[in-house]
């Protein structure tokens, strides 16, 4: 995925700097992959996690293929190549040793790419916060100890551009998907009978548009759904046209109510019903794009594709986001179908009243 205003990388030190902000959060014991165009933009990223290292060579195929599907999937040829290798052990482990063992996950990787015909531009282990090159061993450049990854705290050329442009970088994933997950309190009795309910008796077309502009004003003052309300608009957002206009509520105003709506509703669903939370995390996602939360946009779109593989709106997004179009055309068009909407609760309502 690209994100607004990724910068060009001149070297390895860049791209390790700039990971963090493309993920939105410090990687832990991961494989990270990105894609970079011809300018020497990132473009393109997955990160697969390494919690067991003896699945390693296991992790870096699928990396590889994820990497390469995403843009297959787009009719376009995989730019140049770069991988990062994290290793996490709290200077419990000699470097060395650990940049070894990382460096046969490299080899695997870089040869999987030569067969896939993708060119690797660079290699790089991130070992305990310091980063060292794959191909470079020369002290003067990669110290036996490696270099310190620059962090907010203290940023070179590249995060200075990415912090100017509203970019953050989480302590780790959990972090933000925390903030997405299902509460501590979901999948209860009361919701889950709501939610029932709601599937036996949908609201009409009418009384979801009326319901969706209650709850967005509540979340304008921080208020939440009750288990009626969100079990109704979870129900509505299942039909493709009410949910293409909840995603019209999308302008600089109304994104702050709506990514609070939208967060809400997808940490309210249990893993009994969890599919149901496609639909408000891949609003989220749109949300947080347009405000330039290129982190929680990401976090969001990669847990509604878990939840619900093949989600189309998600897979759309996907699509934008890695390609880099501008949103406005979209923004555009999402206008016009909420005017048209609107137009015609209007023309309804005096058609019923004058009934």
């Amino acid at each position: 995925m690209t994100s607004p205003m990724t910068p060009q990388l001149r070297g390895p030190d860049d791209l390790a700097e700039c990971i963090p902000y493309e993920l939105g959060y410090q990687p832990e014991n991961s494989i990270v992959l990105a894609g970079i165009a011809a300018d020497g933009r990132m473009q393109g990223i997955i990160r697969v996690s390494l919690t067991d290292f003896s699945e390693a060579k296991h992790a870096a195929t699928a990396a590889l293929t994820a990497i390469t599907e995403i843009y297959a999937g787009q009719r376009a040829k995989l730019p140049h190549l770069v991988i990062a290798i994290y290793r996490d052990t709290h200077a419990n482990a000699d470097r060395s040793t650990v940049v070894d063992g990382l460096a046969r996950i490299a080899e695997s990787l870089i040869e999987a790419a030569i067969e896939a015909s993708i060119e690797v531009l660079e290699a790089i282990f991130v070992v305990d916060g310091r980063w060292s090159s794959f191909d470079c061993t020369k002290p003067a450049c990669c110290p036996p100890e490696g270099r310190p990854v620059r962090g907010m705290d203290n940023p070179g050329p590249i995060g200075t551009a990415l912090i100017a442009a509203g970019r953050t970088v989480a302590s780790s994933r959990s972090v933000l998907e925390a903030k997405i997950r299902p509460a501590a309190d979901a999948d209860t009795e009361s919701f889950d009978a709501a939610l029932s309910s709601a599937a036996a008796n949908p609201l009409p077309k009418r009384a979801r548009y009326d319901l969706l502009r209650e709850c967005l004003a509540d979340a304008a003052s921080g208020g939440s759904p009750s288990d009626e309300q969100a079990a109704l608009l979870l129900i509505a957002l299942e039909d493709r046209e009410f949910r293409d206009l909840a995603m019209t509520y999308s302008e600089a105003a109304e994104r702050p109510a709506a990514g609070h709506l939208w967060q809400g509703l997808a940490a309210r669903i249990g893993a009994r019903r969890r599919y149901l939370a496609a639909a408000p995390l891949t609003l989220l996602s749109w949300n947080c794009w347009l405000d330039k939360s290129a982190t929680m946009a990401v976090v969001a779109l990669r847990e509604a594709q878990d939840v619900r593989p093949g989600y189309r709106l998600a897979d759309l997004l996907n699509h934008l986001f890695i390609t880099d179009v501008n949103p406005a055309g979209t923004q555009d068009e999402l206008r016009r179908v909420r005017a048209e909407y609107e137009f015609e609760q209007i023309v309804d309502g005096h058609g019923q009243a004058n009934g």
